[in-house]
């Protein structure tokens, strides 16, 4: 049969099908459910599991403040069941930096005219980035960095929410120096002196001393992502460059060899210091923080740089659970209707039919005609749903990329859009397709003599 006559006989038919309508407006949102809230569900949850398996979000604070970190204390915890490590986390990792000079002409124009930020942080045991060019700190010199993939080191009183930033590619920052020194400077520490409370336990204590400036040489670029480590302000150092930094600005003020020093006291004996207990797996974070905490006796808590948001698992469930049901009640829906459609286009066209088969037409023939008009039907609802389905993902897009950082977890990875664009064309394709194979039985069923019969 031309495909001309095919494409008359199945539009006719399509002209008296009741359903065609429906159909269409069925299918349209079939396409929707699994492109839209099936990607952004897949997107949801993939930001949700990289999240849990941040070093960030596996990551616990231990200070001395219930009683001294010894060795022998620290050794029974990292031998706790789930505990992957503990690290130091003595340095500068809560000082605000600003930008003094650098060989990069965009950011040194800017340097005077807005205020830079930026906050430095020291590498911990364990810790591993996705480095997307450069290299990564290992066997680096001392005083390297890395630099996120999107870096803004401005701040802007006027956008508190930090939306619609204007990026710096970090890649193009390789080899370039920065060179930095603490916000108004000076860098504010946090430490545990040893002169104990009316507890008889180490007392928390903060200061503020003289920040040099020092230049930092970038030798890679990190993947910065909200469902990641890091963030677009940080820069990452090696631990030898994190302490160097801090015991510098530490002996302006203070002699670190004095035995009766508070401060000295503190950064020479390691049962005062501060670390970061690290799980294998962010469920089991609960069970170390008990055995520590409960177990133990020891001050351990939630650390709060890589929070886990109510919300984000709330949105994960939902859309989840919200994409599963919509696509398979409107498969059943759409097949039901299907169904339906062809059994009543094979019995209001049963003369019809029977005149095709009288005149010469054989059944794949008749069987290609229904096929093609359910087809029809179906990649036109298609077209038009992935094309709102397209238009909305960008435009979605386009609003969090101009939104704020947190929101860049949630962009729609073409990739998943894609496959989701397939998949549900490809159920488009193949309901039809099984639909009328279902109902060949019937149609095989009509003899030539019931040509034009009414019946």
């Amino acid at each position: 049969m031309k495909l001309k006559n095919l494409h008359f006989l199945s539009k006719a038919n399509i002209r008296g099908n009741k359903n065609s309508t429906v159909i269409t407006v069925l299918v349209c949102l079939l396409v929707v459910a699994v492109t839209l809230v099936s990607g952004y569900s897949v997107v949801t949850v993939n930001a949700l599991n990289n999240i849990k398996q941040s070093y960030e979000a596996r990551a616990m604070s231990l200070s001395p403040q219930m009683g001294l970190l010894t060795d022998r204390v620290r050794g029974e915890i990292s031998a706790l069941e789930h505990v992957e490590v503990i690290t130091d986390i003595t340095g500068i990792r809560y000082c605000d930096m600003e930008i003094i000079d650098t060989d990069d002409e965009y950011i040194k124009n800017k340097i005077g005219k807005t205020e830079t930020r930026l906050r430095i942080q020291g590498m911990n045991d364990g810790e591993q980035l996705r480095i997307i060019k450069g290299k990564s700190l290992d066997n680096a010199p001392v005083y390297s960095c890395l630099v996120p993939s999107i870096f803004y080191p401005f701040y802007d009183e006027d956008n508190i929410k930090m939306e619609n930033l204007e990026y710096i590619d970090g890649r193009t920052l390789i080899g370039k120096n920065i060179t930095v020194r603490g916000y108004d400077k000076k860098l504010h520490l946090t430490y545990f002196s040893p002169y104990t409370n009316d507890s008889g336990l180490p007392t928390w204590r903060e200061i503020s001393v003289p920040s040099s400036e020092f230049t930092l040489n970038v030798v890679g670029t990190y993947y910065c992502n909200p469902a990641y480590s890091g963030g677009y302000t940080r820069l990452y150092v090696s631990k030898e460059t994190d302490l160097l930094i801090t015991q510098t600005a530490l002996e302006v003020n203070y002699d670190l060899k004095d035995k009766k020093d508070e401060v000295a006291l503190w950064w020479n004996d390691p049962s005062l210091h501060e670390y970061l207990v690290v799980t294998d797996d962010y469920r089991n974070n609960s069970e170390v923080f008990n055995k520590v905490s409960k177990g133990m006796g020891y001050a351990i808590s939630r650390f709060t740089e890589r929070e886990i948001e109510d919300s984000l698992i709330i949105l994960s469930n939902l859309l989840s659970k919200v994409g599963t049901f919509l696509t398979v009640a409107i498969v059943i829906v759409s097949v039901t209707l299907l169904v339906q459609s062809s059994s009543n286009a094979i019995r209001e066209h049963k003369g019809f039919i029977g005149l095709m088969k009288a005149i010469g037409y054989k059944n794949r023939q008749i069987f290609t005609v229904l096929l093609w008009e359910q087809m029809y039907l179906s990649l036109r609802a298609f077209l038009i749903g992935g094309t709102v389905s397209t238009l909305a993902a960008f435009l979605i897009n386009l609003k969090f990329e101009h939104g704020t950082f947190r929101q860049l977890m949630y962009l729609m990875d073409w990739k998943i859009y894609f496959s989701f664009l397939g998949l549900s064309a490809l159920i488009v394709l193949l309901v039809p397709l099984g639909v009328e194979l279902f109902m060949l039985k019937k149609l095989m069923q009509i003899e030539p003599r019931e040509a034009m019969s009414t019946k």
